[in-house]
């Protein structure tokens, strides 16, 4: 056993250069692929070249390149000249670079101990693309930059990258399903209302077939099902709700352009939405402040269930509303609303709704 621990081992990684995908690039004779105009070259930072490497990994590993050593005169000369020529091209197929490590003992590798590259031109390479501008991460972040000329690929990386969204994917439908059980309605109601939509005149039909949306994958906006999850999980959510809809019927007022949170004649409760919580719930000024808030809230609420106007002070979007068919057991969207449907009890009345902006 101790054999095994105390050999040399290897650890491979091989990580690809690509050319990015519908590339526009200039033909050369014989319509070929100019490659020459695809490479990896030399790159600006700070008015200094741009290194790929830590000032002690350049110490580390640049002499294997250089053929010198930190102490011989015009190093740090060679090393800015290495940086400012640096050039690869990448072919058509994708360039492979190996970037693992060779360790002196496999219990050095288990430790997690510092190893040496295997290769070192390419290991320097790949640390290079990682900071360089026209390189991106990963193929998930190729539209980035209009400047992005390559990606690189890592399979083992991409995988994760695939699990990761799938376990998303699962855990937003798993939050779905818990929202609208009856005895999540309030909780339904307030992830609604951090989205901007005024739940008061809401039938759950309508709910439903909102945060289905809202909740549902969509690979041409990646941060939505990330959004939902962080809403739902949310520690603050009752109170951040609670606090959007005070502003939303002008109980509480935002300051343009800012978080403060003010009541009455401009009492700040908090710069900031956390600050304005923790204020309500722990200052014996702030608690009375929330009883207040409280009980207008409720008024408030109450108009307008019963159909009385009630005014709201700061808009961020029209909400048009359609009467869910009777015989439709979720209801249905009209496509050219841009809200929620809201059973209005007359059919197929439009109602605009002004819903205010929870932060």
């Amino acid at each position: 056993m101790n054999d095994v621990l105390n050999a040399p081992i290897e650890r491979s990684k091989v990580v690809s250069v690509l050319i990015r995908p519908n590339l526009r690039v200039q033909r050369g004779e014989g319509d070929k692929l100019e490659n020459d105009r695809l490479y990896i070259g030399a790159s600006l930072h700070h008015q200094s070249p741009l290194s790929g490497l830590s000032p002690f990994e350049e110490d580390e590993y640049l002499p294997a390149i250089l053929g010198m050593t930190k102490n011989d005169d015009g190093w740090k000369k060679a090393v800015r000249n290495y940086w400012n020529n640096i050039r690869k091209i990448v072919p058509d197929g994708g360039l492979e670079l190996e970037t693992g490590f060779y360790y002196k003992t496999q219990q050095d590798a288990q430790d997690g101990k510092e190893g040496y590259p295997m290769n070192i031109s390419d290991y320097i390479l790949w640390r290079y693309c990682l900071k360089y501008s026209k390189v991106a991460n990963t193929i998930y972040d190729i539209d980035s930059s209009p400047k992005i000329k390559f990606y690189l690929s890592d399979p083992a990386t991409e995988e994760n990258v695939e699990y990761a969204k799938v376990q998303k994917t699962l855990k937003a439908n798993k939050y779905l399903a818990e929202l609208i059980l009856p005895d999540n309605a309030n909780k339904l109601d307030d992830v609604l209302t951090l989205y901007g939509y005024n739940v008061a005149g809401m039938s759950m039909k309508s709910k439903i077939v909102t945060i289905h949306d809202l909740g549902a994958d969509d690979s041409k906006d990646p941060s939505k099902i990330a959004r939902f999850l962080n809403t739902y999980e949310d520690k603050l959510l009752r109170s951040r709700s609670w606090i959007s809809r005070a502003v939303s019927y002008g109980i509480l007022t935002r300051l343009p352009n800012t978080d403060t949170i003010q009541y009455r004649d401009h009492i700040t409760l908090g710069t900031t939405t956390e600050a304005a919580i923790a204020f309500l719930d722990n200052d014996p000024q702030g608690q009375q402040y929330k009883l207040e808030i409280d009980s207008a809230l409720m008024t408030k609420s109450r108009g307008t269930l019963s159909g009385d106007a009630v005014e709201h002070r700061t808009i961020t979007h029209e909400v048009v509303v359609d009467k869910a068919p009777d015989n439709d057991p979720l209801g249905d969207l009209d496509n050219s609303a841009s809200g929620p449907i809201i059973d209005t009890g007359s059919n197929l009345k439009r109602t605009p709704q002004k819903v205010a902006a929870p932060k």
